[in-house]
């Protein structure tokens, strides 16, 4: 069961309610002796003396008297025990009520919320749940036995890695799961008063009042673990939605899938955080599931937006006007899908607020001319200051983008609408949202680059990098940014943790594995911005995950990353992420650049070799593939930048060689290998031969210490 903002609420117990099929009879009787006036028309008759002789003599006000008189002791009767009842239990839950495990009879609502906080408060954020994608995989866990994960190799493509998972673990801290101990005490302490009345107290006392304390976790938490287990198990289905082709919205295809249910995902969690179930690890089940936003849904979107842009709009501020063409508004648009309160979906239209600032300030220049507007941020703990030189009005961009919004997408206009820009005052000092909305500053590119969600060393170790890197500021007109001379070294003193890094040819575990991918994603986004690049390398490996010949590899000391900022303004890097992907934004006064890419060929490089190693684990005559092999390859990407004009700025080429990847074959005791195929290290193991082997080892891990 979901509240109205998607929550989950556990239901709760309710009262036993009355047959309806039983005989009805009037208020006051008694079953079994009431009787009809039809039926004493039957009875023998009598005449008028016989029934005066059988009736004592009294009169009629006497008669009247007994039953006021039972009526009002029955009154007193209530009134006694209403006021005993209060004063045992006023302001006080009824007995039999209980809360989970708590008993909550006889407390007062400020009771019970501190015992709901002294027991669930701390016991949910103590559990890890695991998920499991079937009940071999949950076995061989509970037995102890490792379960291969993919995730944690970058080598590894990400879809590759999520498709062959089989488990995840999360918690409270992940889900941003809360309890509401206030809510749910006031909850009990109604049972018996607001809730259900006295036949609610009778049956609490009787048999017993159980409420289920409810968890709330964040809609978005839940389903970024569910689509990972999609990925994995199912099927995902694909809502129809709308696409802006040849300035026109068009509907894109949809279809149904299979995939895990969402409520069931967060009931099974939420009763092992709160002890309901004791064991928790449960395999997750998939279920049809039907599209969201069907085909006549998304077409009545589509004609609505095409409808509302078609007439275009005009922009005025100060003495300048831009009419902007149907085409214009239209490539501005973007979907999403949300919830509505009675639970179903709906798609959305909106203009991409960051898209739409540039566009309308870029065509209002002739009274604002932000190219010649210089910024500069300054950092004082974590608050981040824009100053500007700029001087005079300036057009209120974000204003202009909701009445744009109001105008052409919430409403079907008759005619070209016209959004009157307001004008403000430029501050000589701003935050960075205030900055944002006025379009002094605007998002110069942003990159994202994805993972496998789960709490792995790996994933910490981004987020460890990311966190280092977060709002630094390259200064204008030459300043430069090195990866290295911001985060520092990545080491276990700052709390990062072995991940799959290269040696030998091999992938093992060493620290730091994981901070090459806030690398790769920091310079895509230089890349994208046409911003120079100083120094970049790349993995010893190729990464399927990123776009060929675009990663960038880190190590301490070397090799770094670094670029230099060759605008008038400083720019701002910052970083965000979840626990899926990683996004780096460039913040700042965008140059105009444009940036052309021109992708090569791989080409051979040298071919991978087969290694043999013994392992006592395995039977005999029992063969196992480690590692496969990969043959080395090379290619070239060319990039050409171009400012406002079409002038080529520069053109730069980045080249990659990568590595042969050995193929290593596990056997096991008395198995016959090909000697040339055996590793030294089972060839020969003395002291040499090991001195030799770590000096090879600290070489590669000093290059690439932090690759997968």
């Amino acid at each position: 069961m979901t509240d109205s903002t998607g929550n989950h609420q556990q239901p709760k117990r309710q009262a036993p309610t009355r047959r309806t099929d039983a005989p009805k009879r009037r208020p006051g009787t008694v079953p079994g002796r009431n009787r009809s006036t039809a039926s004493t028309k039957h009875r023998t008759p009598q005449t008028a003396a016989t029934r005066v002789s059988q009736r004592p003599s009294h009169s009629v006000a006497s008669l009247l008297r007994i039953p006021l008189l039972v009526v009002g002791v029955a009154l007193v009767a209530l009134l006694a025990v209403g006021a005993l009842d209060a004063l045992v239990n006023g302001g006080k839950i009824y007995n039999g009520v209980h809360i989970g495990s708590i008993d909550a009879s006889g407390m007062t609502v400020e009771e019970a919320a501190a015992s709901i906080e002294e027991v669930y408060g701390e016991e949910i954020f103590s559990k890890e749940v695991d998920i499991f994608a079937d009940e071999a995989t949950m076995k061989k866990a509970k037995a102890g036995q490792e379960i291969e994960d993919l995730q944690d190799n970058e080598y590894v493509s990400v879809d590759e890695a999520a498709q062959a998972r089989k488990a995840w673990s999360t918690n409270a801290t992940m889900l941003q799961a809360r309890i509401y101990p206030e809510e749910i005490a006031q909850e009990a302490y109604e049972v018996g008063r607001d809730e259900g009345g006295i036949g609610a107290r009778i049956t609490a006392q009787t048999f017993g009042w159980d409420i289920n304390p409810s968890l709330h976790m964040s809609d978005t938490a839940i389903e970024r673990l569910a689509s990972s287990i999609d990925r994995s198990m199912g099927d995902p289905h694909v809502d129809y939605d709308i696409e802006i082709v040849d300035a026109v919205a068009t509907v894109t295809e949809g279809h149904a899938g299979k995939e895990v249910n969402r409520d069931t995902l967060r009931d099974e969690i939420a009763s092992r955080l709160l002890g309901v179930v004791e064991d928790n690890s449960f395999v997750a089940t998939i279920e049809d599931a039907p599209i969201r936003i069907t085909k006549e849904a998304a077409q009545a979107l589509a004609d609505r937006i095409n409808k509302g842009v078609e007439n275009g709009a005009t922009f005025t501020f100060d003495t300048t006007t831009w009419e902007a063409a149907s085409y214009d508004l239209a490539y501005l648009i973007v979907t999403d899908v949300s919830r509505a309160e009675d639970g179903s979906w709906v798609l959305n239209a909106r203009y991409d607020e960051t898209e739409a600032k540039n566009v309308i300030l870029a065509n209002l220049q002739s009274a604002f001319n932000k190219q010649n507007v210089k910024v500069e941020f300054q950092k004082e703990g974590e608050n981040i200051t824009v100053k500007t030189d700029a001087t005079g009005m300036m057009p209120e961009v974000g204003k202009a983008v909701k009445a744009l919004e109001q105008a052409t997408l919430e409403t079907i206009p008759e005619s070209t609408p016209t959004i009157a820009v307001e004008g403000a005052q430029i501050p000589a000092s701003m935050t960075i949202d205030e900055a944002l909305d006025y379009g002094i500053i605007s998002t110069i590119s942003s990159y994202e680059t994805e993972y496998t969600a789960g709490a792995t060393n790996r994933n910490t170790n981004i987020h460890l990098a990311a966190d280092l890197i977060n709002n630094s500021i390259v200064k204008a007109n030459g300043g430069t940014w090195s990866f290295n001379g911001t985060a520092g070294e990545c080491n276990e003193e700052k709390g990062f943790k072995g991940a799959g890094v290269i040696v030998g040819g091999e992938i093992v575990d060493d620290i730091g594995g994981g901070i090459c991918q806030v690398a790769t994603t920091v310079f895509n986004a230089v890349y994208e911005a046409g911003l120079p690049v100083d120094e970049r390398s790349n993995h010893s490996l190729y990464i399927a995950s990123y776009p060929a010949g675009r990663d960038a590899a880190i190590s301490w000391p070397d090799p770094d990353l670094s670029w230099h900022n060759d605008t008038n303004s400083d720019i701002l890097l910052q970083t965000s992420y979840d626990e899926e992907t990683i996004t780096v934004t460039l913040l700042g006064v965008d140059p105009g650049y444009t940036v052309e890419s021109a992708e090569g060929e791989f080409k051979d490089g040298e071919k991978h070799s087969v290694r043999t190693e013994y392992d006592d684990t395995l039977a005999e005559g029992e063969t196992q593939v480690k590692q496969a092999g990969v043959d080395g390859s090379t290619i070239e990407v060319i990039r050409t930048v171009r400012d406002a004009s079409g002038n080529i700025v520069r053109k730069d080429t980045f080249s990659s060689v990568y590595d042969a990847q050995d193929e290593i074959i596990l056997v096991g005791p008395n198995t016959d290998v090909d000697s040339s195929l055996l590793s030294e290290s089972d060839e020969d193991e003395d002291d040499e031969f090991d001195s030799e082997s770590e000096g090879e080892s600290e070489e590669d891990a000093g290059y690439e210490g932090d690759d997968e």
